[in-house]
């Protein structure tokens, strides 16, 4: 006689990862009729033995998609995973929002504007410049932007790049390449010699603020089904 069990999965941030996890889990002996979706992040699944679903929740962990067992309240602790998730997120866009707006302005203004970045060069200077823009961008990446980078060199090692992967290799690289050129400016010739970090910075305001939108919107969503 098997047993049923719904339970709400973690760190999946789009299709494929649903897929691999639920190729984790048909390759467990003993769990039968997997089915994982990325929409609710969730997995339904049969076992015929304790040993079965520990060993499911065990190859989970092991694919880099940890889940959480729910039972017969699945539906309801989804639901309070979707707002604490809609929550940290918006926290998150708000953090890196404030943090990024300098960056953004002083890198796309002097761009823009040869006034702003005339007077930012005989101002602050534009090396200053770009120390305040490597600080503030070091801020949004490895505080409100660090999910990605765990996430995404977590995918990437395991040889599964994701979503996450593109968003940490864009906003890492920009991030690199800037700090290249802020620490040795000499040794790039002078139509290469500009930074990135609001490129950076914009990467991970965009994709964090998306990720709120879309999570905010299926919390709501599924709250007035449930009411």
């Amino acid at each position: 006689m098997s047993d049923t069990f719904c339970i709400y999965v973690r760190n999946m941030s789009c299709d494929a990862c649903a897929a691999r996890a639920q190729k984790a889990l048909d390759d467990v002996e003993g769990v039968e009729g997997a089915s994982v979706t990325f929409t609710d992040k969730t997995a339904w699944f049969s076992v015929n033995s304790a040993k079965a679903l520990k060993d499911a929740f065990a190859a989970l962990e092991k694919a880099g998609y940890p889940g959480d067992l729910k039972e017969d309240e699945a539906a309801s602790a989804r639901r309070d995973a979707k707002e604490n998730d809609a929550t940290s997120l918006r926290r998150a866009t708000l953090i890196a929002t404030v943090l990024s707006l300098p960056v953004i302005v002083i890198e796309t203004g002097s761009y823009f504007f040869p006034a702003m970045k005339a007077a930012i060069d005989n101002g602050i200077g534009i090396e200053t410049s770009w120390q305040l823009q490597s600080v503030l961008s070091a801020i949004v990446l490895m505080g409100p932007g660090l999910r990605f980078f765990r996430r995404g060199i977590t995918a990437l090692l395991m040889l599964a790049p994701d979503v996450n992967t593109l968003i940490a290799l864009a906003a890492g690289g920009a991030y690199l390449y800037s700090a290249a050129v802020l620490a040795a400016p000499d040794l790039f010739p002078d139509q290469l010699r500009a930074v990135y970090f609001g490129t950076a910075c914009a990467v991970i305001v965009l994709t964090l603020a998306r990720r709120w939108l879309r999570a905010r919107s299926k919390s709501r969503a599924e709250a007035a089904v449930g009411n």
